[in-house]
């Protein structure tokens, strides 16, 4: 199903030129912790929703498309300060962590035009960056049922 933008918002992501600045920001949260970390990479902070987003570069390249595995992006975070890493040591390495990423216009930063939840693992720290995959949870090869019914449960009937 295809994606609903606005007009405004269409004609500045295919424009070359466009007055209109497009703000991507990032929400990653942990159930482990009370509040989340919230960084754009639009050159300052903004402030959308009454949540304000922190500037620290970040860039997330597109997931790839190979047969028989689930597709998975690349985060990449510019490790610039200790909050982040401190966030990930709190939230015992990043496990369950869930990034919520948001595009909007800088004119109107209360109307997101796109909102993706996706989980974040393989987290990678070195001394400049912080690198993690984006991807969805594998759900559909995963049992159905608890206890599976073949001949180990009912050999009578195998």
């Amino acid at each position: 199903m295809p994606r609903q933008f606005s007009n405004q918002f269409n004609q500045a992501l295919n424009s070359v030129n466009s007055c209109e600045i497009i703000v991507t920001a990032l929400e990653i949260t942990s159930p482990k912790l009370a509040s989340p970390i919230r960084i754009t990479n639009g050159g300052e902070d903004v402030v959308s929703n009454g949540d304000t987003y922190i500037f620290c570069p970040y860039e997330i390249t597109m997931p790839d498309d190979v047969d028989s595995q689930l597709p998975k992006s690349r985060l990449r975070i510019a490790n610039i300060g200790r909050d982040i890493i401190r966030w990930i040591d709190q939230s015992q390495g990043g496990e369950d962590v869930q990034v919520r990423l948001l595009m909007f216009l800088k004119s109107d930063p209360n109307k997101y035009e796109l909102d993706i939840c996706l989980f974040m693992d393989d987290i990678s720290i070195s001394t400049y960056e912080i690198t993690a995959s984006l991807g969805y949870n594998d759900i559909l090869n995963k049992p159905a049922v608890a206890i599976p019914y073949n001949y180990r449960v009912a050999p009578g009937l195998f």
